[in-house]
């Protein structure tokens, strides 16, 4: 008898630092937040906007979980204007 074991490759995944996790600085929305923004494609058009659309908080929260994560670092922040 042999024992086979077999791994699904992984393609939809998110590989996230656990130093953002243990940063007591932060809180659990802005840790939340800074995992939605990591897994979004490269080519995601990032906004205020679009976040709202693909979560369930509203403008104002979304705003304050951004704010904290530029103020700690984690999130730098540029307008494109074309």
């Amino acid at each position: 008898m042999s024992n086979t074991f077999k791994q699904e490759k992984l393609t939809d995944f998110t590989v996230i630092r656990n130093s953002i996790f243990k940063d007591k600085t932060l809180s659990i929305k802005a840790k939340g937040m800074a995992c939605q923004l990591l897994s979004l494609p490269p080519t995601w058009e990032y906004s205020v906007r679009g976040l709202v659309g693909i979560s369930n908080d509203g403008e104002a929260s979304v705003r304050s979980a951004l704010t904290e994560l530029e103020e700690h670092g984690y999130l730098r922040r540029e307008q494109n204007r074309e």
